[in-house]
């Protein structure tokens, strides 16, 4: 089992190395010194099993804990017949449908389809409105944005002309 000391001490080499620590879960030292956190493990697919590796991050931000803790999350996982990775992958695209239905999301991607046919001063001045003045609806849920959120970002522009 690996412990912090010598996870601190695991030096870069020519190759990248691993230093397993139990169940699937190993650090590999990349030769630039990088830490990364990995596990591996196997799943089925019909007749065949197949090895799979899944990146749970990389040290010192993910410590030995932290990635103990996430080992056993995805090996429980495993147990039960799923595929870690893949769950990694259905939530980072849920993130980026997410990320896509806030107000800025919708804001650039209007902003990207339309501007080709603007003027380059009103170009100029849509970018600022969406960058500067629109900026705090930015973050939020396109469904999420009530009348208040609206018309207080929209009094501020109004109360600067």
């Amino acid at each position: 089992m690996l412990t912090e000391v010598a996870i601190k001490q695991a030096k870069a080499k020519e190759k990248p190395y691993r230093l397993s620590d139990q169940g699937g879960l190993y650090l590999e030292v990349s030769p630039i010194g990088s830490k990364y956190w990995r596990y591996k493990y196997r799943i089925s697919t019909g007749a065949q099993r197949i090895e799979k590796r899944l990146a749970l991050g990389v040290y010192p931000e993910i410590s030995l804990k932290n990635a103990r803790e996430l080992h056993r999350e995805a090996h429980a996982l495993v147990s039960q017949g799923g595929d870690p990775s893949l769950v990694k992958l259905e939530q980072k695209a849920l993130a980026e449908v997410a990320s896509l239905n806030t107000f800025g999301g919708l804001g650039e991607d209007w902003f990207a389809t339309k501007s080709s046919d603007w003027s380059p001063t009103y170009t100029i001045s849509q970018r600022r409105l969406l960058d500067k003045n629109l900026l705090p609806l930015h973050d939020l849920a396109i469904d999420k944005i009530a009348a208040p959120e609206l018309l207080g970002v929209l009094r501020v522009k109004v109360g600067s002309l």
